[in-house]
């Protein structure tokens, strides 16, 4: 069967042309929900990201205000720490007095009790002691006397003990008299190292001794 079309050339052309053209939107469709698509995708993932930045500067401010209110607890410590330093500064060229008087107590013979005692961290110490003499010996007495002499002077915190007065006495209590020997001693306190202190002599000389 032959089939003749009457119509023109340039009919003919434009018809054939506008069969692709439902391809041609079909295309166009498809890639207009693809773009789509991907821009409603995107604009998702841009919002989460928008959410998760948000969020991480909430935490960021929240973890900085916390910062900021530990940061006046560490300039107070720093503070302290440096009034510390400054009073252990001020405390390292300081005799420590209370040591010194332990050593001391520690060290005095049974028979030797303190009555006076004057400290001064430039004018060193002055004692006044009283040592039991039983036997009423002044040998007995003054051996006590030179044994407290002796054991001051072994202490790393004096030197230069001297005695300065030495009396003997009868302590009357009721009908029973007790003998004692009343003696005085002088002597130089070992300053911290701090304090720059001077090192005793070698061979010092005595101070003027009493009756």
């Amino acid at each position: 069967m032959v089939r003749i079309n009457l119509l023109p050339p340039e009919i003919v052309e434009r018809r054939r042309y506008e069969r692709f053209f439902k391809y041609v939107y079909v295309a166009a469709g498809v890639i207009a929900v693809v773009l789509i698509g991907a821009w409603l995708l995107l604009g998702m993932q841009i919002s989460e990201r928008n959410r998760d930045l948000q969020s991480r500067q909430e935490l960021a401010n929240k973890l900085r205000a916390e910062a900021d209110a530990f940061a006046v607890f560490e300039q107070k410590q720093a503070d302290l720490d440096a009034r510390k330093a400054i009073a252990a500064q001020a405390l390292a060229g300081r005799i420590d007095w209370s040591r010194i008087c332990t050593e001391i107590s520690m060290v005095l013979p049974s028979d030797v009790w303190t009555t006076n005692m004057v400290a001064n961290q430039d004018a060193g110490m002055n004692f006044a002691f009283v040592a039991q003499d039983s036997d009423d010996s002044p040998d007995v007495g003054l051996k006590t006397v030179a044994q407290t002499i002796v054991r001051l002077n072994d202490l790393d915190s004096l030197f230069d003990v001297w005695l300065k007065a030495a009396t003997k006495e009868v302590q009357q209590v009721g009908e029973t008299s007790s003998p004692q020997i009343t003696f005085q001693l002088t002597s130089q306190v070992v300053k911290p190292a701090s304090a720059n202190a001077t090192a005793a002599p070698s061979v010092p000389a005595p101070p003027p001794s009493g009756q």
